[in-house]
């Protein structure tokens, strides 16, 4: 990006190169093809449009900032210098934040992206910034009850349950197993039933070369949603083997 000061009245004709071998700082060129993007805008700093948004902020009702990324910053083929959103608009949102807390973010993005701001989110009950938008239902989502959890006398399946966990392990605290589609009518109710195979209990095992399912220990969790534990189900596996020898197991 260059500067180039414009009289009013006079035509001016502008010439654009292009190589390949000094690119822009901060800028990554995906395996140096050439690319030209022509535009303007009056020369402004930083400050004084971050002013402009807070102001804007403070009179308004409700404020609302778009912030994310788009093919200049993010593109299959290369990768970002970091997770941060480009330039100042981490300071904007925090900003307008502060000048008027009844403000909503629009954030797009195809990759991940740091949301420091993101303490500041209102939810139904008390939000972590590792679990944000548990308790998030639009006006469009059915809310379902569960049932009472039933178990199967055969170990390999558990009916009307869709998570679980492995505490006994390394990894994510609750992991989604299995799922199934319904569709319901304006006050229909449907019982609905899950069966996790020994399946749901395996993990990628390379030095075995196939999904493996260890002895031990395992609580099956049924809740809506996640955080909200309506039912559970603890199970114990007895033997260590994988995918393929279990049907030969007795």
């Amino acid at each position: 990006m260059g500067l180039f000061k414009a009289q009013a009245g006079r035509v001016y004709n502008l010439g654009i190169r292009f190589n390949n071998h000094h690119p822009v700082p901060g800028q990554v060129i995906p395996m140096r093809r050439g690319a030209i993007e022509l535009g303007g805008r009056p020369v402004t700093e930083a400050e004084e449009m971050l002013q402009e948004a807070e102001r804007a902020a403070r009179e308004a009702d409700v404020a609302i900032v778009a912030v994310g990324l788009n093919q200049d910053w993010e593109c299959e083929g290369y990768d970002r210098d970091s997770m941060k959103l480009p330039g100042k608009s981490d300071e904007l949102v925090q900003r307008v934040l502060a000048a008027n807390p009844q403000t909503v973010v629009i954030l797009q993005s195809g990759t991940p992206v740091e949301l420091p701001f993101i303490r500041y989110l209102r939810c139904r009950d008390s939000a972590s910034e590792d679990d944000i938008v548990h308790r998030q239902h639009p006006c469009c989502y059915s809310l379902f009850h569960g049932p009472k959890c039933r178990q199967s006398r055969r170990q390999r399946k558990c009916p009307n349950l869709c998570r679980t966990v492995r505490r006994n392990r390394q990894g994510p605290e609750k992991e989604l197993r299995d799922f199934i589609k319904v569709e319901l009518g304006a006050g229909e109710k449907k019982t609905c039933s899950v069966q996790l195979t020994m399946k749901a209990f395996a993990y990628s095992d390379t030095s075995a070369n196939n999904s493996t399912v260890d002895a031990g220990d395992y609580k099956v969790l049924l809740g809506s949603p996640s955080r909200d534990i309506k039912e559970s189900v603890n199970m114990f596996i007895e033997t260590k083997a994988s995918l393929l020898e279990y049907p030969k197991l007795k």
